[in-house]
């Protein structure tokens, strides 16, 4: 992604996911509507937990005209049943994508 003051677009390095365009086009848009909403307060969605994150980027799904499915029940490695956090499905293409979301923190020294 291109990092600017403002969201400005992104890049892809290979094709693996270069279909996953309209989603990231979406989810930015989404991203920079949240924020004008409450600009106010200085509140930005992804300070937020994996949850909040993955309810956008699934809402830029939708929105892609793609479907979403969060938190379901699934098959881990190991045979071992737990959730997904989100998979996505582009149907016209015919892929989809078992998302797990982690959220972290970098801290830098001033």
């Amino acid at each position: 992604m291109k990092r600017s003051k403002d969201i400005q677009g992104f890049e892809f390095h290979g094709d693996m996911l270069r279909y996953w365009s309209p989603l990231i086009e979406n989810w930015l848009l989404l991203i920079k509507h949240y924020c004008c909403i409450y600009t106010e307060y200085g509140d930005v969605p992804y300070f937020y937990n994996e949850r909040a994150n993955i309810g956008i980027l699934s809402a830029a799904a939708w929105k892609a005209g793609w479907t979403a499915l969060e938190e379901f029940g699934s098959r881990k490695r190991g045979k071992k049943n737990g959730r997904t956090d989100l998979y996505i499905w582009d149907g016209n293409r015919n892929k989809g994508e078992y998302i797990e979301a982690k959220l972290g923190w970098k801290i830098t020294k001033a």
